[in-house]
């Protein structure tokens, strides 16, 4: 089958508001005018002194979404070509259409990306690995620095027609 896997990541940006606490400290010219005796200046005091303050503070949150992305177009599309490839091999005995079809769509893919790494050379760049399987059953493992994962898709593919 040939399955062609993708990484994508997207990312989630939410705005969050959150209350954050604070007492403030005031002494006001009215509380200090009234003497120390009166209720009313001990109430004023106690007011002015501790006045809870709510101070909103927005936040971003930043989540970064990595989801592996398969398709395996090309093995379906080989099993509706397999069905009229049985029709022809039906009536035409040596035209090998279901051979061909196997070959072409239910083989394992040409190239098989293995994993991808930061870049110890290039900073900001990533050095990804390949797998080559060649048409002779034999299979080659190279190693593409780029800067993103089509850049190094189409390295790959140059890479691997060289090498096969």
């Amino acid at each position: 089958m040939s399955l062609i896997c993708t990484n994508v990541t997207s990312w989630i940006t939410q705005q969050v508001l959150t209350p954050t606490n604070t007492w403030a400290t005031q002494a006001q010219q009215q509380c200090q005018q009234l003497p120390w005796w009166n209720p009313l200046g001990w109430l004023c005091w106690i007011i002015t002194t501790l006045i809870l303050v709510v101070v909103w503070v927005l936040q971003n949150v930043v989540v970064p979404i990595i989801s592996v992305v398969c398709t395996f177009v090309t093995w379906v599309i080989g099993w509706v070509v397999l069905v009229v490839a049985t029709v022809i091999d039906a009536v035409c005995q040596k035209c090998n259409a279901v051979i061909w079809t196997n070959h072409w769509f239910h083989t394992p893919g040409k190239i098989t990306f293995d994993s991808s790494t930061p870049s110890t050379v290039k900073p900001g760049y990533f050095d990804y690995t390949f797998t080559c399987n060649c048409s002779d059953k034999s299979s080659h493992t190279i190693i593409i620095t780029a800067i993103n994962d089509n850049d190094a898709a189409s390295q790959a593919k140059l890479e691997c027609e060289k090498t096969c």
